[in-house]
């Protein structure tokens, strides 16, 4: 979770904080340049901002997608139950 709190934060920062993307683009001075602004300009041709909302996002997704789970875990279950038995895959006991 901590790893996934960091990297929420960073993309956070980079989508909200002008300061943040500047040291960020110039690779906080080693004149390198950063994944995120090659995928910004080489890739998606997006802005910054964009790609780090992009990120954000995608950190978000399995913590949503992982509450979302628990709290329909019963409905999830009869779904897949009643594919799996009309696909003829599960027997009954």
């Amino acid at each position: 979770m901590g790893q996934a709190r960091a990297d929420g934060a960073f993309a956070w920062r980079l989508w909200t904080n002008p300061l943040a993307r500047r040291l960020y683009e110039d690779a906080k001075g080693g004149g390198h340049w950063m994944d995120f602004s090659q995928l910004a300009e080489q890739h998606f041709r997006v802005s910054l901002p964009t790609v780090a909302f992009i990120f954000l996002l995608c950190c978000a997704l399995p913590l949503v997608l992982s509450l979302l789970a628990h709290r329909y875990q019963s409905r999830l279950a009869d779904l897949l139950s009643r594919l799996f038995r009309r696909e003829g895959r599960l027997t009954a006991p």
